[in-house]
């Protein structure tokens, strides 16, 4: 780490220190680090295995016994990166008086990696500030990955007590920041005669590179709940393991943990209707979760709220003109040409708290912590004397749209434009100790947004009360006379109420 007056004596004085390296034995691929004699990352682990784990669910086994149609295949699927514009960024300052540290970032893992980027400091909580401005640029999710970066800024401001900055390049972003971890799939499928599917196994190597940096394994298990996709699959094995290997270090990009699977359970969809030579969207459609099922529970506990994927497979079918394309297909392939036509199907989860990490434990250390959750968030709506109204979030603006839920607040209040105003709890983003995990990356319009219309209902009465009159009355029948701390509809004073916090 060099510090300097500026990027260009930084620069310099970099490339005048020289380091003298001692080869090592090297491996790249994950399954090559697991095989015996394989060069060790840690010897004090005696392996290269970071993590195992087998979930079971339903009785694959007898499944598997009983089916006339068995399928297997194995798949690789490689490491993928984002290239945000914007990169990274950070910068400290060091108050030696009170010892406390102040860092701003464009992190998306504030609350999640508070008391991370703390121990990692040997900083109590309470001597830790984090500053996300608003508006954080595009990530992909990458940008959880800064924080490194914070604790060695961190570190440097509080060693020199100088105030400092540090803004990554594009070529310390490609070498430097995260990827998605590359895997190896075997995967099976148990099947009736008809293409129905009754099980299926599921055994998955990532590669999370040389260490395993926060938020891992949730590469290798943010698809654990929805694992069967958008099919009635009843029976599971779910065999997971993550390797070290001389790579970097990976973490979440876009569709993490899920696109790899994604394409595997696809393509075995794929090879199915090949098998019994039965079109790729109709073994889909045979195989979907009907509409009248919902909500619907997977197998491996997630719960699916609403859906009708035959409605939506066909409508896109048709948007297409799928029969053409197989007519046209049929025709090229007549002619020595090859067309493909691809169909594929997914049911992605989103707006999770990351509790599914506790996935990576066994069940009496699970038993620890609390249940799994898919969020934790919180909206409250207020009202002042004059009528305005409040709407109070704790999620980071980082571009999901914040300011519109002013606007959805203003249409079921029917209050006008200048009367309504959104604040994010802080503002700027500010955490201290006693804050709670923070939404990561762009989900929080699926967290704090949607809590904004059931807070909006409760404030409702409040702000328009029922006058009486008949349904669909003049629009004047409905609004109210806002009075020092008492606002209600026009009408006799008894129909006043007293304005409290809503909540």
């Amino acid at each position: 780490l060099v510090v300097a007056q500026d990027r260009y004596s930084a620069e310099d004085a970099l490339s005048l220190i020289e380091v003298e390296y001692e080869p090592l034995p090297a491996v790249v691929d994950p399954e090559a680090a697991l095989a015996p004699g394989a060069p060790l990352l840690h010897e004090e682990l005696g392996s290269n295995l970071a993590w195992h784990r087998v979930y079971r669910h339903g009785d694959p086994d007898q499944a598997f016994a009983e089916a006339p149609v068995v399928i297997r295949e194995r798949f690789r699927f490689p490491r993928y990166s984002s290239t945000p514009i914007e990169t990274y960024g950070v910068a400290a300052a060091y108050d030696p008086i009170t010892g406390v540290l102040t860092l701003w970032s464009n992190f998306q893992g504030l609350y999640a990696m508070f008391y991370v980027l703390a121990r990692s400091l040997g900083l109590p909580a309470d001597k830790l500030r984090l500053i996300v401005p608003q508006d954080v640029g595009g990530s992909f999710g990458i940008k959880s990955g800064v924080y490194p970066y914070m604790t060695l800024c961190g570190l440097a401001a509080m060693k020199t007590g100088r105030s400092l900055k540090w803004i990554e390049d594009r070529h310390e972003h490609l070498i430097s920041s995260m990827c998605n971890a590359d895997r190896v799939t075997e995967i099976a499928l148990a099947a009736q005669r008809d293409g129905t599917v009754t099980a299926m196994k599921l055994k998955v190597l990532d590669n999370v590179g040389a260490y395993i940096r926060s938020p891992e394994p949730a590469c290798t298990l943010r698809g654990y709940s929805n694992l069967v996709g958008a099919y009635r699959i009843q029976s599971l094995l779910f065999d997971a393991s993550i390797a070290y290997t001389n790579l970097m270090p990976t973490g979440s990009n876009r569709g993490y943990g899920c696109v790899a699977h994604y394409f595997a359970l696809e393509r075995m969809m794929d090879l199915l209707a090949e098998r019994l030579k039965v079109d790729p969207a109709a073994i889909r459609l045979r195989n979907f979760i009907a509409p009248d099922q919902f909500p619907y529970t997977t197998p491996t506990g997630g719960i699916y709220d609403s859906g009708d994927y035959p409605a939506c497979l066909t409508k896109a079918l048709a948007l297409a003109d799928y029969e053409r394309l197989r007519k046209e297909q049929r025709k090229a392939r007549a002619e020595d040409r090859y067309v493909g036509i691809g169909v594929a199907v997914a049911v992605d989860p989103s707006a999770s708290n990351i509790g599914y990490i506790t996935l990576a434990f066994d069940p009496e250390q699970r038993k620890k912590y609390l249940p799994k959750s898919g969020t934790m968030e919180t909206a409250t709506v207020g009202i002042d004397g004059l009528g305005k109204i409040t709407v109070r979030l704790s999620t980071a603006p980082h571009g999901q749209g914040h300011a519109d839920r002013g606007r959805r607040a203003r249409r079921v209040a029917g209050s006008h434009p200048g009367h309504q105003r959104v604040r994010h709890v802080p503002e700027p983003v500010e955490l201290r100790l006693g804050h709670l995990l923070q939404p990561l990356r762009l989900r929080g319009d699926e967290r704090g947004g949607g809590g904004v219309r059931p807070a909006q209902g409760k404030a409702g009465p409040h702000r328009r009360a029922p006058t009486g009159g008949p349904p669909g009355g003049p629009r004047a029948q409905g609004r109210q006379d806002i009075g020092p701390g008492r606002p209600g509809p026009r009408g006799p004073p008894q129909a006043r109420r007293r304005l409290r916090p809503l909540e």
